[in-house]
């Protein structure tokens, strides 16, 4: 049962892939500089969570103390707490309301990095994508875990958008997306068996969020 459950836990990689599609469909179509790009969905992003955050902060009297997460000192409790209100204390090596708010520092890291990212694959085109896969056996584990972990599922949802793999694949003949479908499930099969049996999770990972966004789409 846990094999199965460890196998399905590619939610992230898939919202990540289209995070990276969406973003690089939204910055072509706006063409918007970089600064005006990112503080738009920056705060777009922040407003929803702010309104979630102001909801913990009041409810917390049911169990979790802010001051036994965030500190009692001061200077220490207004620093952890600007931090997390941010939605960057995993980025800054302080802790979390809640514990699954790591998301947030990812989710701000990705609105900051993705447009660099567009910038990188249009002028290398599809060679950013093995580049990508070398990258995280080349940096030590100071930078964010789950940077490395979905950098390449972002990477290929920003080559879908640019190189408009979708519009393709729904150019395709019926008797041609079945096969898609059979020869990406059999693919995904043995990805997951050697999923267990090394640790390359950011490939396969980003192989079984492609899989399944284009199964779905097929």
């Amino acid at each position: 049962v846990v094999l199965v459950a460890r196998l399905c836990k590619v939610c992230v990689a898939i919202f990540v892939f289209m995070t990276g599609y969406g973003y690089t469909k939204s910055y072509n179509s706006k063409q918007e500089g970089y600064k005006s790009a990112t503080c738009r969905r920056y705060f777009k992003l922040m407003f929803s969570f702010w309104f979630i955050f102001i909801l913990s902060m009041c409810t917390s009297f049911l169990g979790r103390n802010p001051l036994d997460v965030y500190g009692r000192r001061l200077p220490e409790l207004f620093l952890n707490f600007f931090f997390d209100m941010m939605g960057i204390s995993t980025i800054m090596g302080t802790p979390e309301f809640n514990v699954t708010w790591w998301y947030m520092s990812y989710a701000v890291l990705l609105v900051f990095i993705t447009p660099l990212l567009i910038k990188v694959v249009k002028k290398l085109g599809i060679f950013t994508i093995p580049l990508v896969v070398l990258f995280p056996r080349f940096v030590t584990e100071n930078m964010q875990r789950a940077f490395l972990w979905y950098l390449l599922s972002l990477v290929l949802g920003i080559c879908f958008a640019e190189f408009n793999a979708f519009e393709k694949l729904n150019k395709l003949a019926l008797i041609k997306k079945i096969t898609v479908f059979l020869l990406g499930g059999l693919i995904g099969a043995l990805v997951c068996i050697l999923r267990f049996q090394t640790e390359f999770y950011d490939v396969f990972d980003a192989y079984l969020a492609v899989m399944i966004c284009c199964t779905v789409y097929c």
